[in-house]
Parts: structure tokens; C-alpha cells; sequence
């Protein structure tokens, strides 16, 4: 019985995803039966006795499975008996992506590892876990090429694939550069029409001083720059990248008469998925979002990444702007996305490259941004991570403005494509470098300079790739993710969001030999939308212009709020910056409700009335002295206590809770609810640029008056801790929280590591982690 392969994967960001994908045309290729599935489609895959289990899994949030994996991770912790009998005796290999700075490093991968052993599935590759702080892509490589080794041997005898070497070595080649006259030559490649095929490519190479334009468009491309002394000295270049596949052909498609102002307009972002039966489509529309899908079960329309809703923008308010960052907060209209959302509740934009680096890297490519393109194929199962649909025409403006992703670095396999369309010897001999295992270090390097594709192609001036190359190597623009900070009670058909306007120094110069900065994909064009606003403090209204941002809300949504959270459950927040956000809506929804929450609307609260009462009569005697303010506020103390530590620089440049300060700190009284009680119980703000006090939340915490109440509420087991923001104060703060409860819980540092796993496990300690 011949050898199959199921590919599951569960991915967040595309890294885990890419990896899967890249596997799969390889093994396809060399017609090696295949199934690629995302984890929580399991179900779908055939789990025969002769067949191997790829899974391939990153890690999300504070340890978390990626979306498209819960329901799978749920229910093999569970032990659901569907996977167990299906994985049971079966063959797997692993591989894990996280990063190590993480407390909760690919802690997935670790619990599926741990799980598939118990229940008797067997191991044949040693599980592989790809740190991003470390050695991800040397991970990756090795765990691929074990993997292809794993495949190789268990082919039966006269089973030949090219992709699979016959030296063991499943994923790389050999280069060797001669001495004598400078030559390159491929050890598994010697297609001489191939390089007949480039040179003729060459010969229009249109001039790399066309780049100059670009000054018109505020975008200066940059040199990389590598250390090329030990390049200099290696005749022979070990573990290089294979060349990959090609299995795409392009039809012309110059009859569809749209202008780049016609796209720009249109905004064509990728709407249609390739398979739903309940799928319709308004071609005479001018609204961007005129694919509609619906739901099969009910007419309720689903909106995704594959089918965005366009959300109108009605406000922007710049928060801050300063000589740090500019803060800015857009409110959307969401009416017709009939989306119940709650408090913490996170919604993805769709946003486009910026044509500041499209329109230069179109002429740099020799592309003619209104002509026309139709991607075909043979060999559709190939086709998984192609960023445009098949047999749809786009034009070259379009697939570069809305689809293929050239911000990122490059991988590996896409320089080591370039490098075959480039006719400089030593440009070629620095592709390979940087695709070999010699050359690690220095990918690391160039990973570092953030490059865009126009970055590359204006580094290595002699490599003019075709179109199709770079569409077959290229990754789809992904989506980026926010956190709502508004509340559903008090207006549940707009949502609002804050974000720091992304701005980076490039390390190197550019030709005007001038320091040049970079800006988010997604919050530098939010910002251009709204005309770049600057004053801080000043409220703009957009509600009479017809601006559209694409958005779908995350299906899956573990950062909110328990049950009775404003009853019963202590709430502790930290978060610096932008960090903020989901606790202005968690705090918001509260104050909301204290204030115009009837025991109709909300009859837990009946609960809590029956609580005050019982308090009251218990503590009449004792209380003869204090008023009923006192009585009041004593016992909502008692039942539940909200706090928050806020981080910032500077108190009045850059708090982003400034207009919220005493209104959260102020009583409320309810008679509907008999209630009388702060929003807050405490909201201690630090500065890290100004002030004497403590400059960080995780100092804030360690002071004495913070310290032995963090302790002892930790400890309650209705208490519910939240941490949003970068991984270095998350980092921070996990430290501090272990020596609190080392000092005032009289824990060992074992025990106090062990007590705050077992709250995140219990989902009473939760991070929203990011960089």
C-alpha cells in the first residue's frame, strides 16, 4: 500500500499556514497522495493505516491555539472520541512555531504532543518547535527536510521524485562557485533553456533609474547591506534552498478597461471564496462590498476575510501626537453587519499596499499597471496559497494593490527564485549565500533591515523576475486585527478602536543619503483616508463623506469579560499604550450599566440587590455611626473590586484615558438597581518619561499598597486578571506577579510560577499579547 499524507495545520498570522502549504505543492509535485486541512476541519481527512499525520501549529495570544484550530485543540483535550480513534496507532510528526520571549512558548504543540502519546498514536519525527526569537527558519528547514527523509524511505523501491534527493538531503542543494572564471553552477539544475529564457528577460530590463520617480511618491527605496567578506572566501555553498516549483501560466486579459483610478475607486479586495453555494453577486454595483454570502442555515449574511463588510467611517479623533507616536481613534458604522458583539471583542481591516510602493515597484518590473492578467493552471491542488484566484482577471495594479503581500522580508524560497533571474554573477552568489545554511545568520540580519520587495529588487539591480514568479512565491496580504473600545449599551450599531500610527526608522540610507521612515500597512493608509489628522484633541466629523474600510468580525473572542463580572467577579486590568483598549470598553460597559441598567434588563442583578439588603440588616447595629453613603459603598467594596494600572509615557501627552480619569473614578447611583458605587475602585496611572513615581506598571505593582492587595485578590477565586500590551511588559509583569506572591502569598518561586499556570488555565489570568 502506497504512502499518503494529511497536512493539517492551525495558523494565525500565515507563518504555520505557509510552511503547510509549501509542504504540500512539494509532495504533490512528486505525486505523492496529499490532503491539506486546516485542524479544525479534521473531520474531512481519512485516517488510513499506511498514511502519515503532518501538524503543523503556531501559537496565538498567551499561548493559545490559532482560530482555525480551537475546536480541534478543544476537543482533543477533551479526549473526544472521534480523534482519538482516528489518531490512535497512527503515525504523526509536529512541528510547533512560537516565541520563546513568550511564558507559554508553543504550549499548543506541546499539549497536542503530550496528548497524541497518551492515546497511542506513534511518533516517527522528533516533534520540532520553531522559536521566532531564535531559529524559526532553521527550524522549519530541518523539520521539512526530516520529514521528506521520513516520505523518501517509505516509498516503495522505484518510486523516483524529483523533490526528494537522493542524498538524504530532502530540501536543499549544492552550489558551487569555480574559482577560474567565476561561475555558478547549480548541482541539481543544468537547464540551460532556463538560463537562455532569463537573459532574453534581461535585455528589456527597463533602467533601475526609473526608481527616481518615486520621489514624487514619498518612497525611497533602500540598499541592503550585507557583510560580504566571508561570502568572499567560500568556493562551495552547503544546504541551499531548492529551487521552486512552477505550475502557473498567465493569459493576457487587456480588454478590461480598468484604470488604476478605476480600481482605486472600486477598491477590489479579495471577496469571493472559491467554493459557497450561497453566494451572489451585484456586478453593476459601485459599493465595494458587492459579494454577499449567506449563511445556510438562516438569512443572516457571514461576513470573513474572504468576504468583508464595508464599514463606513463617522468620526476620528487624533488622541496624541507627539514625538513619539500619533494615537488616533475612528469610529465605524456598522448597522447592517447585525454583529452582537460584547466588551474586548476584536474585528479585523483589510487593508491595501500603499501605492507609494506599488507604482515604483511596477515600473521597477518593467509592468504596465492597467494591463491585464489571467492566472491558469494544470495543477490546481498546487494552488492552495496563491494569493489571486484562478481564471479571474486582474490587473497588475490590482494583484500588487490589494493581494500579494511586499512589505515583508522575503523567504528564503522567494530569493532563491530571484536568484535564478538574476545575470550578475556576484548578485546570484548572494542569493544563494543568503538561501544556504552557511548564510543563516546574515537572512537574520537582512530580517532585521525590514525590506520590501522593491527593497531587494533595488539591491540586486541585474534580477528582473516575471510576474508569474513572483505571484507563484508570493504570501496574500493577511489582515490586521483590533481590539473595540466602545460599549455595546451605549450605541450596538457603531464600534469604535484606537491604534498607534505605525512609524519606522530604516536602518540603512537611501541614495540622498536622508534617513527614511516606513508606516504600518494598515494604520499608515487609515491615516492617509482621514487626510492625516494632527491636532490633538480635535474631533472630525466624516459622516458626510463616503469613506469605506473593509472589516469582518473575529469569530473567536477568549479576551472578554466572565459572567456576573459586574456583580460578583473582581476585574483586574493592565495595559500600556494602545494596550488600553479593550479595558476602556470592559470599564465603559460597566459604567453604562451602573447607570441606566434596570433589574428588567438585567436580572442578576436581583442578586446583588439581595446581597445590599442582607448586608445592610446584618450591619445595622454596627454602622449606627456612618451614613448610607457609607453603608452603600462598604458593601459594593465587599462584593466585587475593579482595578486597572494604565501605562504611558508623559500623563499629558500621550494618556489615551485622560478624558476618562474622573468619570471612572466618580460615584454612581442607580435607585433601578439599588446601587450606589464607583466604576473604579482603583486606577493607578504611570509615566515612564516624567514624574518621581514608579515608571512602570510592574513597579506600580510591587509597592507595598498595591503589592498585599494584589496578592489576596489573586487568591480569591472570583478574581479575573487581564493584561494587554507588548511582550516585554507582559514579561514584566509575570515577574513582578511571582515575586508578589513569593513576598505576600509566602510562595516558593516554584509555586508561584505553578499558580499563575494554573490560573491561565482556569482562563483567570489572561494576556493579549503582540511584539
Amino acid at each position: 500500500m502506497s504512502l499518503s499524507i494529511n497536512i493539517l495545520y492551525g495558523s494565525q498570522n500565515g507563518t504555520a499556514r505557509n510552511v503547510a502549504e509549501n509542504l504540500e505543492k512539494d509532495l504533490l509535485n512528486d505525486n505523492i497522495p496529499t490532503t491539506l486541512l486546516q485542524l479544525d476541519d479534521y473531520k474531512d481527512a481519512k485516517y488510513l493505516d499506511n498514511q502519515l499525520n503532518v501538524i503543523i501549529i503556531s501559537t496565538t495570544g498567551d499561548g493559545e491555539s490559532p482560530d482555525n484550530a480551537i475546536r480541534f485543540y478543544s476537543n482533543l483535550l477533551s479526549r473526544e472520541d472521534f480523534i482519538c480513534n482516528s489518531l490512535k496507532n497512527k503515525k504523526y510528526a509536529l512541528l510547533g512555531l512560537g516565541d520563546s520571549y513568550f511564558t507559554y512558548f508553543c504550549r499548543p504543540a506541546k499539549v497536542i504532543d503530550s496528548i497524541l502519546q497518551s492515546i497511542g498514536s506513534i511518533k516517527v519525527i522528533e516533534t520540532a518547535f520553531g522559536d521566532d526569537a531564535k531559529n524559526l527558519d532553521e527550524t522549519i528547514e530541518s523539520w521539512v527536510k526530516d520529514v521528506k527523509l521520513y516520505i523518501k524511505k517509505s516509498l516503495p523501491l522505484g518510486n523516483e521524485v524529483s523533490s526528494i534527493s537522493t542524498d538524504g538531503d530532502n530540501t536543499m542543494e549544492g552550489i558551487e562557485f569555480t574559482s577560474s572564471d567565476g561561475n555558478i553552477t547549480d548541482s541539481n539544475d543544468s537547464n540551460s533553456e532556463n538560463d537562455t529564457q532569463v537573459g532574453s528577460i534581461i535585455e528589456t530590463e527597463m533602467n533601475i533609474d526609473i526608481i527616481d520617480d518615486a520621489n514624487s511618491l514619498e518612497y525611497k527605496p533602500i540598499k541592503l547591506s550585507f557583510n560580504k567578506e566571508l561570502l568572499s572566501h567560500i568556493t562551495q555553498l552547503n544546504h541551499v534552498i531548492k529551487k521552486p516549483i512552477s505550475y502557473l501560466s498567465l493569459m493576457s486579459a487587456n480588454n478590461l478597461y480598468r484604470s488604476v483610478n478605476y480600481s482605486r475607486t472600486q477598491q477590489i479586495f479579495p471577496l469571493i471564496p472559491k467554493i459557497n453555494p450561497y453566494q451572489t453577486s451585484n456586478s453593476n454595483s459601485n459599493n465595494m462590498n458587492n459579494t454577499t454570502i449567506y449563511s445556510s442555515s438562516s438569512n443572516t449574511i457571514q461576513y470573513s476575510e474572504n468576504n468583508p463588510f464595508a464599514a463606513k467611517i463617522l468620526s476620528a479623533n487624533c488622541l496624541a501626537n507627539n514625538e513619539w507616536k500619533k494615537t488616533l481613534q475612528i469610529t465605524l458604522d456598522i448597522t447592517n453587519l447585525h454583529w452582537n458583539y460584547e466588551p474586548g471583542y476584536v474585528f479585523g481591516i483589510i487593508a491595501p499596499n500603499s501605492d507609494k510602493l506599488v507604482l515604483p515597484l511596477l515600473k521597477r518590473l518593467g509592468l504596465n499597471p492597467e494591463d491585464g492578467f489571467r492566472a491558469t493552471t494544470t495543477k490546481e491542488n498546487l494552488c492552495s496559497g496563491l494569493p489571486v484566484m484562478l481564471n479571474k482577471c486582474y490587473t497588475y495594479y490590482e494583484a500588487f494593490k490589494y493581494f500579494i503581500n511586499i512589505n515583508a522580508c522575503p523567504k528564503k524560497s522567494f530569493l532563491r527564485m530571484l536568484a535564478e533571474y538574476c545575470t550578475n554573477k556576484e548578485d546570484k552568489k548572494q542569493l544563494y549565500f543568503l538561501c544556504s545554511s552557511q548564510g543563516a545568520p546574515y537572512y537574520r540580519h537582512l530580517k532585521l533591515q525590514h525590506p520590501s520587495l522593491l527593497d531587494v529588487l533595488y539591491t540586486f539591480t541585474s534580477c528582473q523576475p516575471p510576474f508569474v514568479a513572483i505571484l507563484e512565491n508570493s504570501t496574500r496580504l493577511a489582515p490586521r486585527y483590533y481590539s473595540i473600545t466602545s460599549s455595546p449599551l451605549q450605541n450596538p450599531t457603531t464600534i469604535s478602536f484606537i491604534f498607534n500610527v505605525d512609524r519606522y526608522k530604516m536602518p540603512n540610507t537611501s541614495d540622498d543619503n536622508k534617513i527614511h521612515y516606513r508606516y504600518g500597512i494598515c494604520t499608515g493608509w487609515l491615516d492617509e483616508l482621514l487626510e492625516k489628522p494632527s491636532i490633538p484633541d480635535c474631533f472630525i466629523n466624516y459622516r458626510s463623506k463616503s469613506i469605506y474600510i473593509p472589516i469582518f468580525p473575529k469569530t473567536v473572542n477568549s479576551f472578554v469579560l466572565p459572567q456576573n463580572a459586574i456583580i460578583n467577579k473582581n476585574i483586574i486590568m493592565a495595559g500600556a499604550g494602545t494596550g488600553i483598549a479593550p479595558f476602556i470598553s470592559f470599564i465603559e460597559y460597566k459604567r453604562q450599566l451602573l447607570e441606566e441598567g434596570t433589574l428588567e434588563d438585567y436580572p442578576s442583578f436581583k442578586e446583588l440587590t439581595s446581597i445590599n439588603q442582607n448586608y445592610i440588616n446584618d450591619n445595622d447595629n454596627n454602622n449606627d455611626g456612618n451614613n448610607d453613603d457609607d453603608k452603600h459603598n462598604n458593601n459594593h467594596s465587599k462584593i466585587s473590586s475593579w482595578c486597572i494600572f494604565y501605562g504611558c509615557r508623559s500623563f499629558l501627552k500621550d494618556n489615551l484615558i485622560k478624558d476618562f480619569n474622573m468619570l471612572w473614578k466618580q460615584i454612581i447611583e442607580n435607585k433601578n438597581l439599588n446601587c450606589k458605587k464607583a466604576v473604579l475602585d482603583d486606577l493607578i496611572i504611570t509615566t515612564s518619561r516624567e514624574g518621581e513615581g514608579p515608571r512602570y506598571i510592574q513597579d506600580a505593582m510591587k509597592l507595598n499598597e498595591n503589592a498585599e492587595k494584589l496578592c489576596n485578590l489573586l487568591r480569591d477565586k472570583n478574581t479575573y486578571f487581564y493584561v494587554c500590551g507588548k511582550k516585554a511588559l507582559c514579561k514584566g509583569i509575570q515577574e513582578s506577579l511571582e515575586e508578589i506572591l513569593q513576598h505576600y502569598g509566602n510562595m516558593s518561586p516554584e509555586e508561584s510560577k505553578k499558580f499563575l499556570d494554573d490560573l491561565s488555565n482556569e482562563k483567570r489570568y489572561l494576556r493579549d499579547i503582540w511584539g
